[in-house]
């Protein structure tokens, strides 16, 4: 992974405990630095040892854990570089889901060893529909439900998203996404 990731549960860490939490849970992890610089590769054990140390720390569950995080993302990731692709990436919460992997394939540009999880989209409904989450990474499902969630918040709507193991297959997971309150836009008179 890049280091905008780690860099990414560290502001977490920091915004939601403080300083002083980060040094505890970067030690635990074994790391050395303070910060991540975000265009480098960083192993991704790495990560998975952040998490297990996040989770020591706070006495909670990877699920948990990654859930919370994938919240907090698309929020991270409007304050950096990337920011403004996310802004226009797709029109409203769905279409931004469609163009994810467009998105990713522009950040590859100037990311060449990106390895992004990969997304599909299938309407059920006016409200509802199915999202095909692809990664090589494995334990990252709870990652992608708080995605979700946060994409969704940042679009102004409210969902519902329900994990549907029992469709996984080696390819990926399917989760089912509801919208339960959908931004209404508004024309505003001069």
């Amino acid at each position: 992974m890049y280091g905008m990731v780690n860099d990414g549960i560290r502001r977490f860490v920091v915004e939601t405990h403080g300083e002083p939490a980060w040094d505890e849970i970067r030690a635990a992890a074994g790391v050395d630095d303070r910060a991540f610089d975000t265009m480098s590769v960083v192993p991704d054990s790495v990560t998975y040892d952040l998490v297990a140390a996040i989770c020591e720390k706070f006495d909670i569950t990877a699920q948990d854990a990654l859930n919370a995080f994938g919240a907090y993302w698309p929020e991270f990731a409007s304050r950096t570089a990337w920011g403004r692709l996310l802004d226009f990436n797709g029109n409203g919460f769905r279409g931004c889901l469609e163009s994810l992997d467009e998105m990713h394939d522009r950040i590859s540009a100037t990311m060449p060893h990106l390895q992004p999880p990969s997304f599909e989209v299938e309407p059920l409904s006016d409200t509802s529909f199915h999202v095909y989450y692809m990664s090589h990474r494995q334990g990252l499902t709870p990652m992608v439900a708080g995605l979700l969630h946060g994409l969704a918040k940042r679009f102004g709507e409210e969902i519902r998203v329900t994990h549907l193991p029992e469709h996984a297959s080696e390819d990926g997971e399917v989760f089912t996404v509801e919208i339960i309150t959908k931004r209404v836009e508004t024309d505003v008179a001069a």
